[in-house]
């Protein structure tokens, strides 16, 4: 937390037990801020800037004053929640207080990662009962208050490909609206260009694929990402249907050959993208692929029927005599089956190594890791101001808790990491040591409360990021599992743990999507 308020220059005169009564206040301060930031409440807020504000400090210096152990202000909290009557609070004030160039200077504060509020903003859709207004309002607020689309991160990434990556087809329109933000469109990050973001967003991802190839069309098959892949093979990849058509549509070129003799069409079909199918079998190269075999002697066709994607073939096939799929279906199993074939079998796409998980970088804001990160900035205080902490009886307890963990005697293992976090909660590895303890009890939601604390003391932390995506997985968010696994990954690129997480992730991810295809083929079959 930065403090530099007049009034507090008299700690210097105080007491060891007053200036820890004075920093418990400010701690106290600090959680409600960000806690009001967080809930929308403009109340908690105004309240805690009229505490502090002086003749010095106007509200935006108040609200820039406190910060979290990763650099981050009430601004960002609120920004990425779309606290909207909490920023019109902070226009007002704004308005009324600061200049122009103190309203930008705080807006466009940056945390340790370089994230401004503007990219909190892009980076999440709106939770099912927030109004989508909110969203809109939020960025109209920062706009007017300064806010920077250029600004870049230390991955090099805008609010344009937060934005593209969360499928927050407001914020990309409303961005590329101003002629002189185009070439954010061409802007490459580590995980590539806005365009490569949209490739494996969630909703309104098709949507906002128009946006950014109106504006800059010759992004439309530049490779990006670790991999240096296109837009279409990671759309394709990640299973994204709608957005790889829109894609064929568009003019990506869909005569791309993989290793192992793979095509846009061999993994479109292994993965059940009917809609993208239909682009390709209208699409001149597209069609050339429908032709080619891979590695394994195997047609895209080949692929869908040993999937059991009735609507792939019937498309593959042109024909609207079910009766003749069905038949065709039963002619292409037996015949992967006399070529020793497995059904299902991981024949159609390359191996998930050298394919790129999404390429956005945040995962879907969830409650409890939200309330995690709150706690986390509270814990990380606490320890910033104990005087004298307890650190080698802190050690002492996490060695008591290993040997425990060695005997999996988990609860007595837990009780001793618990210890030590309170005698000293600024040390990463006790609260991942704890997360693994709850892992192996199945307490998968403390687990990740756990890994959340971790990967807030030490953000680049590779074992954080595989505490997170393991906790994930088992919630059944494989998904954002995904996400946090790659992040690991990008930080150790030879870690064959991490490698294999996010294989079991993308996976576990792509089982869950072919059975809701599946139960929907059967559905409309009955129909």
């Amino acid at each position: 937390m930065a403090r530099s308020y007049p009034h507090y220059c008299s700690m210097a005169t105080q007491t060891s037990e007053e200036k820890n009564a004075t920093m418990q206040k400010e701690r106290d301060s600090m959680k409600r801020l960000l806690e009001g930031a967080m809930k929308d409440d403009a109340d908690a807020v105004a309240e805690i800037v009229r505490k502090y504000t002086t003749l010095q400090d106007d509200a935006l210096s108040v609200l820039m004053g406190f910060k979290d152990g990763r650099g981050r202000t009430a601004l960002h909290f609120a920004a990425q929640s779309h606290a909207a009557k909490v920023l019109t609070y902070v226009l007002h004030e704004g308005e009324s207080t600061s200049s122009a160039s103190n309203q930008a200077a705080a807006v466009n504060a940056a945390d340790e990662q370089g994230i401004t509020a503007l990219m909190c903003a892009s980076m999440n859709l709106p939770p099912p009962d927030t109004p989508v207004e909110n969203l809109k309002t939020c960025i109209d607020i920062l706009l007017k208050l300064g806010a920077k689309v250029n600004m870049k991160t230390k991955a090099g990434a805008t609010a344009l490909h937060y934005a593209s990556g969360s499928g927050a087809e407001a914020v990309v329109q409303g961005i590329l609206s101003n002629p002189k933000n185009k070439p954010l469109c061409k802007l490459v990050s580590e995980s590539g260009t806005p365009l490569h973001w949209a490739a494996a967003a969630g909703d309104g991802g098709a949507a906002i694929i128009k946006h950014l190839v109106t504006a800059a069309p010759e992004t439309i098959n530049q490779p990006g990402g670790q991999h240096q892949l296109p837009p279409l093979i990671i759309a394709v990849a990640a299973s994204k249907d709608d957005i790889a058509a829109k894609l064929v549509e568009h003019g990506a070129d869909c005569g791309a050959i993989l290793q192992g003799n793979i095509t846009i069409a061999h993994i479109a079909a292994d993965n059940g993208l009917v809609k993208t199918l239909e682009q390709l079998v209208n699409n001149e190269t597209g069609k050339k692929c429908l032709e080619v075999k891979n590695a394994q002697g195997e047609l895209p066709i080949d692929l869908a029927a040993e999937n059991d994607y009735t609507h792939c073939v019937q498309v593959l096939m042109g024909t609207d005599d079910m009766a003749e799929v069905e038949k065709k279906m039963k002619e292409l199993k037996l015949a992967a089956k006399e070529r020793g074939s497995k059904s299902g079998a991981n024949t159609g796409k390359p191996q998930t190594e050298e394919l790129p998980p999404p390429p956005t970088t945040q995962a879907k804001e969830d409650p409890d890791e939200k309330a995690a990160t709150l706690k986390c900035v509270e814990e990380l205080e606490r320890a910033k101001t104990t005087t004298n902490p307890d650190k080698e009886a802190a050690a002492a307890e996490k060695t008591k808790g290993n040997e425990f963990f060695k005997k999996k005697e988990w609860d007595s293992a837990i009780t001793h990491y618990t210890a030590a976090i309170t005698l000293f909660p600024g040390d990463e590895t006790y609260y991942s040591n704890r997360a693994a303890c709850y892992m192996s009890k199945k307490m998968y939601k403390e687990a990740l409360s756990d890994a959340v604390f971790a990967r807030n003391i030490k953000p680049e932390w590779t074992k954080a990021c595989y505490r997170m995506a393991a906790a994930r997985l088992q919630l059944g968010r494989f998904e954002d599992a995904a996400v946090a696994a790659w992040e690991g990954l990008k930080m150790d690129p030879s870690n064959d743990e991490m490698k294999a997480l996010v294989q079991k992730c993308v996976k576990k991810g792509k089982q869950v999507y072919q059975a809701k295809i599946k139960k929907e083929e059967e559905k409309a079959a009955e129909r």
